[in-house]
């Protein structure tokens, strides 16, 4: 699972990203002809208040805002209708707060007459008129928010909702925001951190090394995601990436090749020693491909329900003779979800802070620096790169499930573990719901943080007496 990370390019568009951000740049947008003996950032000023008035409808937006190049890019009529929908969802701009600048560039906050806050990026040409050349508009976020509107909402999903958000002191673990943190959950491609985690862990014991090459076998050959089951079998590739496919891209193929070269039993075992509390719910630890024949092969529906009827001993000779030999080429049943608490990689929340804390107790070994910089490749969500000066990231998804799981260091230097979860056994996953929600809950995090400047005393994570919240149904769709 990825996500694009805002930015301003010299190439336009205006689309509807995966991330929920509309972009706009361009090489050229201008208004008015001003005197050449206004400064820069008076004329970056006006520019702003030109596009917050558009949106208000205060001054209408027209051809002679923009250059040839923008309005052959993206049509008048297309930049009036983003205004529009942004006026008719959220009101008048009715306040504008600058946050940085310079006298060709600005970063500002947009307040909106229905409580919504909205950053927008704005870039100027340095040469005289000074045309607007990029244009950015951020994810819509309620201003005046709260952890305690946060966390009402997210246990309004339906289904079932975990999450833990940890603070690293030495070796200690600090809550600071949980919601049924103990709840064992189908964690989807999560699991992929604790087979870097044992890969880690034998390259620290000298058994293996990041530059050792291994071969691709057709054999171990997975479904999507990914790419690595087209290259040819025999393809010569390192640990090194594997591991980085296996997190970046979450490549099923390169995660079975380091399954197969770490071995089932040693996954096991890495399970308690990142943390996780109940190992037991992922022994027999599975492959990919045995984890999608499993559950989503059609006509494997006895073979499966047999597997689930099996001691632990009898499910690993089942598995051994399980596999066909070649990936099949008809499509999987991804209709729905299936076996969600039965067949998969189940962690809690806390597990999956605790497998990012192992991480961290790792960073000052060769090893632990590798798979932290393997960590921080894809960024999941779009978070500030001036707030956290390191993202590391793992999610999951299944049909039915939903992870996030970061590690996360603050400008001021403090460490810190989110992860949550959602899963619902009957419908689809809408990941468009948790994401702007998960959203709001760094943008509270990234203010508490800046605002507390001693940290708390030490406390540990304790188990929530009540179970999962189950919520009132909703209809939700899932997003691959």
């Amino acid at each position: 699972m990825a996500f694009c990370r805002p930015c301003l390019s010299s190439q336009i568009s205006l689309r509807k990203e995966k991330n929920m951000q509309i972009k706009l740049s361009a090489a050229s947008l201008f208004f008015l002809l001003l005197p050449y003996s206004l400064q820069a950032e008076d004329i970056l000023s006006q520019r702003i208040r030109q596009i917050q008035q558009g949106i208000a409808h205060h001054s209408p937006i027209s051809a002679n805002l923009f250059s040839p190049a923008f309005l052959h890019a993206i049509p008048l009529p297309q930049i009036k209708a983003l205004l529009q929908k942004l006026h008719q969802q959220y009101g008048n701009a009715v306040r504008l707060l600058p946050q940085t600048h310079t006298p060709y560039y600005g970063h500002y906050l947009f307040l909106f007459q229905k409580n919504v806050q909205i950053p927008v990026k704005l870039r100027i040409s340095p040469q005289p008129p000074h045309k607007i050349i990029g244009l950015w508009f951020g994810l819509p976020l309620p201003y005046q928010d709260s952890l305690e509107k946060v966390r009402k909402q997210l246990q309004k999903l339906p289904g079932q909702v975990s999450l833990c958000v940890v603070e690293f002191q030495g070796k200690k673990a600090i809550p600071l925001f949980q919601i049924h943190p103990q709840t064992q959950l189908a964690i989807g491609s999560a699991f992929k951190l604790y087979i870097l985690g044992c890969l880690v862990d034998k390259i620290q014991r000298k058994q293996l090394r990041w530059e050792q090459v291994i071969y691709l076998q057709n054999a171990l050959k997975s479904h999507p995601s990914g790419t690595l089951h087209k290259w040819p079998t025999q393809s010569p590739i390192t640990l090194h990436t594997l591991a980085t496919l296996m997190i970046a891209r979450s490549d099923n193929t390169a995660t079975d090749h380091l399954w197969n070269l770490l071995g089932r039993t040693s996954l096991e075992n890495q399970l308690a020693k990142m943390g996780h509390g109940k190992p037991q719910k992922n022994i027999p630890f599975l492959s990919t491909r045995e984890f999608f024949q499993l559950k989503y092969y059609p006509n494997q529906q006895k073979k499966t329900r047999l597997f689930l009827t099996l001691p632990l001993e009898k499910k690993k000779e089942f598995l051994a003779n399980f596999l066909q030999p070649t990936l099949p080429t008809y499509r999987l049943q991804l209709d729905r979800p299936k076996y969600l608490d039965k067949i998969g990689w189940f962690a809690s929340t806390s597990d999956l802070c605790r497998a990012m804390q192992w991480f961290y107790q790792q960073r000052h070994t060769s090893p632990g620096q590798r798979a932290l910089q393997i960590l921080r490749i894809n960024p999941g969500l779009p978070l500030s790169s001036k707030s956290w000066t390191y993202i590391g990231y793992k999610g999951g998804s299944d049909l039915g499930a939903l992870n996030l799981t970061y590690l996360l260091q603050h400008k001021n230097k403090r460490w810190f573990a989110l992860s949550f979860t959602w899963n619902h056994p009957k419908q689809n996953i809408q990941s468009s719901v948790a994401y702007p929600l998960i959203l709001r809950l760094f943008s509270l995090l990234e203010t508490k943080v800046h605002k507390r400047k001693t940290p708390p005393p030490p406390t540990k994570i304790k188990p929530t007496s009540k179970g999962p919240q189950k919520s009132a149904k909703g209809k939700t769709q899932h997003g691959r």
